[in-house]
């Protein structure tokens, strides 16, 4: 089976990170990436409108959005949870990104079409330097749960019909 082991805008797959610039409406506001609204979804739905408007001033960087987002929400957001809520948090956060990921596409149709132009190909978040053990894998070791990967998979299946 192939693989496509990164998100990485040099070989066409960028599309499938949640750092690709791409707005997404959920819960009736509109972010700029799915991590903007992923991270936000840790925040009071009063607190969630900070992450629609991001301002990246100087950083040009195509991932600049995103990052952003994770820095406001990432360490951020779970400390303004009680230890009760980040149970709460980690019990819902693979349910809530499923959803967003699965809205990015549906809200995108020639994404849409790109990620299923990407067949059966087993899909991972890949990457040596910070990697994320939850939502992807280390490149070099294979360790790493890659729940971004499964998901997108599964979102994938489903679009297929």
């Amino acid at each position: 089976m192939e693989k496509i082991e990164q998100f990485v805008k040099k070989d066409g797959t960028w599309f499938l990170s949640n750092m690709y610039p791409a707005t997404i409406e959920y819960d009736g506001l509109i972010y700029q990436t799915a991590e903007a609204c992923f991270q936000a979804q840790k925040f009071k739905p009063n607190e969630r409108v900070a992450f629609t408007n991001l301002d990246v001033g100087d950083d040009n960087r195509d991932d600049a959005l995103g990052r952003i987002a994770k820095k406001l929400g990432g360490k951020n957001g779970l400390r303004c949870l009680t230890p009760t809520e980040q149970v709460e948090w980690n019990s819902k956060r693979i349910a809530i990104m499923e959803e967003i990921v699965r809205q990015k596409f549906l809200q995108h149709p020639e994404l849409k079409e790109k990620l299923l132009a990407t067949g059966d190909a087993e899909l991972i978040e890949g990457r040596n330097f910070r990697p994320d053990y939850f939502w992807g894998k280390k490149l070099s070791t294979g360790e790493g749960q890659n729940h971004l990967g499964i998901i997108l998979m599964k979102v994938r299946k489903e679009l297929k019909g």
